[in-house]
């Protein structure tokens, strides 16, 4: 009989560690989740001031001639691994062949949707664009080239703030940093997500060239989208 009720304590006792040890983690995940909230933007603190349309290509970053006859757009996640793998193989091809010759304009569109930070890595870019055009460029190549482990999470204030002062030139730092712990403009980056929702873009980097999603990002579908847009113009 004592040896049953020993039992049934011992089972009392396990279970109430448990349920412990579950109401422990429930409270560190929402302490978690609240440090997060103050640390990055949330979509849900801002409202769109103007109406999300398929494309908006006003104000976006791009590079190339303003007149060039072809648009390619990514929509990228400067934390997703295959963007800055997309960057370091097709883009060079892409720049000689298409963007330096006047052929493509290239525009860069934010999909921040893998981490809380891939957001605030997003602003920093908006933010950056905003000063000096030819400054997000700076920042777009040097933060693929050298992006940290996706699972990590990087793109923090402090990582920010001191990767743009060693890597990207032509800004005011001091502004720059004001600015990006305030979320300033955090609307432009909730916009840009907004079309990319609108587009059903499932994933990054994806590639639209003049209004049409490619199937997958590699140069072999690339190219061929590309020539059959000249090719369009030309006919005309």
């Amino acid at each position: 009989m004592k040896e049953k009720k020993s039992s049934a304590n011992f089972i009392i006792i396990i279970i109430v560690i448990i349920v412990g040890l579950l109401a422990a983690l429930y409270f560190l995940g929402k302490q978690q989740n609240a440090n997060l909230e103050k640390q990055f933007p949330l979509y849900e603190s801002v409202e769109l001031k103007k109406e999300v349309t398929d494309f908006d290509y006003a104000n976006q970053p791009f590079i190339g001639d303003e007149n060039a006859p072809v648009s390619v757009v990514e929509f990228g996640d400067f934390k997703c691994p295959a963007c800055a793998q997309w960057k370091q193989i097709v883009y060079p091809t892409l720049y000689s062949e298409y963007i330096e010759t006047g052929k493509v304009k290239f525009y860069f569109i934010n999909f921040p949707f893998i981490a809380a930070d891939s957001r605030l890595a997003a602003l920093a870019g908006e933010l950056i664009y905003q000063q000096n055009k030819d400054a997000f460029w700076q920042y777009y190549t040097e933060l693929y080239a050298n992006q940290p482990p996706e699972a990590q999470i990087w793109g923090t204030y402090e990582f920010l703030t001191k990767f743009v002062k060693e890597n990207v030139t032509g800004i005011d730092y001091e502004k720059f940093n004001k600015e990006l712990k305030e979320f300033k403009d955090f609307e432009e980056v909730k916009y840009d997500f907004e079309i990319a929702k609108k587009l059903n873009v499932q994933g990054t980097p994806a590639l639209f060239v003049n209004g049409q999603q490619l199937q997958n990002t590699s140069y072999e579908l690339l190219k061929p989208s590309i020539e059959a847009e000249l090719a369009k113009l030309e006919a005309k």
